[in-house]
Protein backbone atom coordinates (compact mmCIF):
# COMPACT_ATOMS: atom_id res chain seq x y z
CA UNK A 1 0.00 0.00 0.00
CA UNK A 2 2.83 2.54 0.72
CA UNK A 3 5.00 1.27 -1.85
CA UNK A 4 2.17 2.04 -4.46
CA UNK A 5 1.63 5.76 -2.99
CA UNK A 6 5.49 6.23 -3.48
CA UNK A 7 5.18 5.24 -6.67
CA UNK A 8 2.31 7.49 -7.30
CA UNK A 9 3.43 10.36 -5.41
CA UNK A 10 6.63 9.93 -7.77
CA UNK A 11 4.88 10.26 -11.15
CA UNK A 12 2.71 12.97 -9.82
CA UNK A 13 5.98 14.72 -9.20
CA UNK A 14 7.38 13.73 -12.53
CA UNK A 15 4.48 14.88 -14.00
CA UNK A 16 4.45 18.46 -12.62
CA UNK A 17 7.94 18.93 -14.06
CA UNK A 18 6.50 17.70 -17.01
CA UNK A 19 4.31 20.74 -17.00
CA UNK A 20 6.11 23.25 -15.56
CA UNK A 21 9.38 22.61 -18.15
CA UNK A 22 6.21 22.86 -21.06
CA UNK A 23 5.25 25.94 -19.72
CA UNK A 24 8.40 27.38 -19.62
CA UNK A 25 8.68 26.18 -23.43
CA UNK A 26 5.84 27.10 -24.64
CA UNK A 27 5.99 30.62 -22.59
CA UNK A 28 9.40 31.19 -24.48
CA UNK A 29 8.30 30.08 -27.87
CA UNK A 30 5.10 32.23 -27.64
CA UNK A 31 7.21 35.17 -26.48
CA UNK A 32 9.87 34.63 -29.63
CA UNK A 33 6.41 34.48 -31.92
CA UNK A 34 5.58 38.17 -30.71
CA UNK A 35 8.73 39.34 -31.42
CA UNK A 36 9.10 37.84 -34.72
CA UNK A 37 5.55 38.65 -35.65
CA UNK A 38 6.70 42.39 -34.60
CA UNK A 39 9.93 42.19 -36.53
CA UNK A 40 8.38 40.60 -40.16
CA UNK A 41 6.84 43.62 -41.55
CA UNK A 42 9.91 45.48 -41.12
CA UNK A 43 11.79 42.45 -43.15
CA UNK A 44 9.66 42.49 -45.76
CA UNK A 45 10.53 46.07 -46.79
Amino acid sequence: MFSLFLRKSRVMRRDAMKSELFTTINGAFSRFCASFVAVWPKAEL
